[in-house]
């Protein structure tokens, strides 16, 4: 059987609530956007895909031994951007800052780690964000530029890194739902 699985980093939950707030206050100011909801807010380290359920043992065994190293760390949460950039926005995030350095490191050892034993490594560089929404179509492209301009300061607190979490992702019409698969703690 196969498991559509990701692994992130979970947020504390004042931060997740300030990055949903946010969320509330833009969401009616423009359309076109599928905005991630709030318990699904997270920042991605490695998205796998679909994956034999036989290999995740294999995958918990290697995240186990490549965090083995790395302490508990704090990440800042702030401002806002998009890929591939603001003017053709398609992807919308919340920037990390203060432990940028720590989180590029980890996901580094982690998929060096799964890339000995098999797994695809990630062909682009790592840039740590959390995203938020997905534009779905680009007739708002001026406006949401505008939002996301006048967000690049904003503050959504400070949140610990303490664990890795391996989930899987069950898709449906009504968007995905995630669940802990494991917890990989630092």
């Amino acid at each position: 059987m196969k498991i559509r699985a990701f692994l992130a980093v979970e947020l504390e939950d004042g931060v997740r609530s300030r990055v949903a707030g946010c969320i509330d206050r833009m969401a009616p100011q423009v359309s076109g956007i599928k905005w991630v909801e709030p318990e699904n807010i997270h920042l991605t380290m490695k998205f796998f895909g679909d994956v034999d359920q036989l290999e995740i043992p294999e995958i918990c065994e290697t995240v186990q031994n490549s965090i083995a190293g790395h302490e508990p760390f704090s990440m800042t949460c702030h401002g806002m951007g998009a890929f591939p950039k603001l003017a053709r926005a398609r992807t919308l995030w919340v920037g990390v800052t203060e432990g940028l350095e720590e989180m590029c490191s980890l996901q580094s050892d982690i998929d060096q780690q799964l890339k000995q034993v098999g797994f695809r490594g990630e062909s682009r560089r790592f840039h740590p964000h959390i995203t938020i929404g997905r534009v779905r179509d680009g007739k708002s492209q001026k406006l949401i530029e505008d939002l996301l301009q006048s967000q690049v300061e904003a503050e959504f607190g400070i949140s610990a890194v303490v664990a890795v979490t391996l989930f899987s992702s069950q898709l449906s019409k009504a968007g995905p739902e995630y669940s802990v698969l494991a917890r990989f703690d630092l």
